[in-house]
């Protein structure tokens, strides 16, 4: 292939494709969760997260908003990113570790407030995160996100001289 416009989309009565159904997506769903480690807290903390996400034209657009929505997170989706478009119109070298491709959704994260921005690849199987900190958006590019005693969201690199806290969880109610 020279170029992404040399593909053709196939047509809906082609016995050689099949397109996949939303019971598909759902049973997809349903199997990404079981790899959550504490759901309990996910559906504590979730509700005061503020989120952006961009599937940068990808078929994580069918999935992430539905863990989202299932666990009650606040977020907005960059729209021209979460559409279908083998193009890439919005994004034209769809991988989040391009630069890039965060200007859009840092424009969306900023108008909404969000305390991160998330967006996967057109696939589904990369992730990038950008967190909020002193105003700003930073990409998370190895780094390691914890979560400290206090509920605190930090992340840490190349140690804890590096250590910086970008978003304090709301009080626990059943503190042990």
């Amino acid at each position: 292939l020279d170029s992404y416009k040399s593909v053709k989309k196939a047509p809906l009565n082609n016995e050689l494709f099949d397109y996949v159904n939303d019971l598909v997506i759902y049973e997809f769903n349903d199997e990404n969760e079981k790899v959550f480690i504490n759901k309990d807290l996910v559906k504590e903390y979730a509700k005061d997260l503020r989120i952006t996400y961009t599937s940068l034209h990808g078929v994580g657009i069918y999935t992430v908003p539905n863990i989202f929505d299932k666990y009650n997170v606040k977020y907005n989706l960059v729209g021209e990113q979460c559409v279908i478009d083998s193009m890439f119109t919005y994004a034209p070298k769809p991988n989040p570790e391009i630069l890039d491709n965060w200007n859009l959704p840092i424009e969306y994260a900023k108008k909404n407030n969000s305390d991160i921005i998330i967006a996967t690849d057109p696939d589904a199987d990369r992730v990038g995160i950008m967190v909020k900190y002193n105003n700003e958006y930073e990409l998370i590019d190895d780094e390691i996100i914890i979560i400290d005693e206090n509920h605190d969201i930090e992340i840490i690199n190349d140690g804890p001289a590096k250590r910086r806290k970008f978003w304090t969880m709301p009080s626990r109610k059943d503190t042990c």
